[in-house]
């Protein structure tokens, strides 16, 4: 594995469109990062159609557990990682305690 700017960027859009946890998770805000360095995927990006390095840096990103990446370690109740942004994940948790009472 070494550092290819393209190939880093092809294997984490695909990782992020694979194993993202929803809109407010850590994975989804790749897309956000790619698009600030002015990223766009061509369209027959796949994982099959990764170059060996960039099938390397997915699949060191992946390390899947059963179906789960083990990186990620999302709440059952939000999707959200605690550890990342837990001042959003608490907002989430209340409005849907609100929701609930109501």
């Amino acid at each position: 594995m070494y550092f290819n700017k393209f190939d880093v960027c092809e294997a984490y859009y695909l990782f992020a469109a694979h194993w993202h946890g929803g809109q407010f998770s850590k994975e989804y805000r790749i897309f956000g990062r790619l698009n600030k360095i002015k990223f766009e995927p061509r369209p027959s990006l796949s994982v099959q159609t990764l170059s060996e390095n960039g099938l390397s840096i997915y699949n060191n990103l992946v390390r899947t557990v059963g179906n789960m990446p083990t990186d990620y370690e999302a709440c059952g109740d939000c999707g959200f990682d605690h550890s990342y942004e837990q001042e959003e994940a608490c907002f989430f948790h209340k409005k849907q305690a609100e929701k609930e009472s109501s």
